[in-house]
């Protein structure tokens, strides 16, 4: 395919893909780096017809893209749309930035489907920044190569002070992939800020979770989703719809879901842990729309065949940091016929907040709050019948 090396302060690099065949390719379609203080911007033209696929980087035998970003002002903007990008016998995409550098992916009416490995993976580190914008990308049936055992939609590592990860997910499908749908994890200090607010965020069908975030070590990742699902997840054995986990003194995820729905997964809706000085608010909201045409859902947390709708266990047994968790739920949410409705478990934890609305009917309870030893607690319940509430005394 087309290989790209830029390097130094002084050397600026534009490519331009029009109506591009670089599919069929024994290494990789695209691979790009950029050093030293480089800059380089790549587009693809627009087609004569909105949407129609004129750009083809499908079936490499490496990776559909690849890029990497090195050093303080060395940055790559890369815009690609109108583009097929499947059947990779590596990855979809693999990009890496690195030592403070600048790397921007934006991606529109294409696909990452079908690859070895993951659909698409990038890793910021150093006080770098990545940005990836995906808008109308379907990132499925990845893992092709069963025998690594590896394949998420998408992952992304955020590793240290001033490393940022910006993620656009609009109108995306990350289905039918060999691991996780999303795969996001952010440690010692770096950032995750991932949104959802156009289109649908769909991750359903995936081996295990259809999201998984993991903060640890001060990592700290931000999930905003408004329309989405991440229902008929854990095909390969007991794996939450949304599964979520914050351990470590710093480490914060803020996720918040409106108007999403995790059902029919083999062990609960949504799980969230936090432990060890890490801190929690978890959203789970159904608002009305104020546009009558505007498509619209409530949220739901039902049907899920193992678990509960929503469990969130908290714990700070090493009592190393100030441990700390919420859940918000307000709105009609329908948490019905699982296993467990809501599950609140926290042993030794500093501070723990419940505002519970919406609709419990489920086999096994409706809403359990556990508050262990030296555990601050906090309920509103509205919506809620049956409710139990326990635990030891306050430290």
């Amino acid at each position: 395919g087309l290989d790209y090396l830029i390097d130094g302060t002084d050397a600026i690099g534009t490519i331009i893909f029009n109506e591009a065949d670089l599919s069929g390719n024994l290494g990789d379609a695209f691979q790009f780096d950029v050093t030293s203080g480089a800059i380089l911007t790549a587009d693809t033209t627009v087609p004569m017809t909105p949407g129609t696929i004129i750009n083809d980087f499908s079936g490499s035998g490496g990776n559909a893209f690849q890029g990497t970003v090195n050093g303080t002002d060395s940055i790559a903007i890369i815009n690609i749309s109108d583009a097929d990008a499947d059947s990779s016998g590596a990855e979809g995409a693999l990009f890496e930035s690195v030592f403070g550098g600048f790397l921007a992916f934006n991606y529109t009416n294409g696909t990452l489907d079908m690859s070895g490995l993951d659909g698409l993976s990038t890793n910021t580190e150093t006080g770098a920044t990545t940005t990836i914008s995906l808008d109308n990308v379907t990132l499925n049936s990845n893992g092709q190569l069963v025998t690594v055992g590896q394949g998420d939609g998408l992952v992304a590592t955020v590793d240290g002070t001033d490393s940022t990860l910006n993620l656009m997910l609009n109108d995306i499908s990350t289905s039918l992939n060999f691991e996780k749908g999303v795969n996001l994890n952010a440690t010692n200090s770096g950032f995750i800020d991932s949104r959802s607010n156009t289109g649908l965020f769909e991750s359903t069908f995936n081996q295990e979770e259809g999201l998984y975030f993991d903060a640890q070590s001060g990592g700290m990742i931000a999930f905003n989703s408004v329309l989405g699902t991440t229902s008929d997840n854990g095909l390969g054995g007991n794996f939450s719809g949304v599964r979520g986990l914050v351990d470590g003194d710093g480490s914060a995820a803020t996720v918040s879901f409106d108007n999403f729905t995790s059902d029919f997964n083999t062990q609960d809706g949504f799980e969230f842990d936090v432990t060890n000085g890490g801190m929690l608010v978890a959203e789970i909201l159904s608002t009305p729309s104020d546009d009558p045409t505007a498509t619209s859902q409530l949220s739901s947390a039902s049907n899920n065949v193992n678990g509960a709708g929503i469990r969130l266990t908290a714990s700070d047994v090493m009592g190393v940091g100030t441990t700390s968790a919420a859940l918000i739920m307000e709105g009609d949410n329908e948490v019905s016929n699982n296993l467990e409705g809501l599950i609140v478990n926290a042993t030794d934890t500093d501070m723990l907040a419940v505002l519970a609305n919406g609709k419990f009917d489920n086999t096994g309870g409706v809403c359990e709050l556990l508050g262990g030893y030296g555990v601050q607690m906090s309920a509103v319940l509205g919506r809620v019948a049956g409710v139990v509430v326990g635990g030891g005394p306050r430290g």
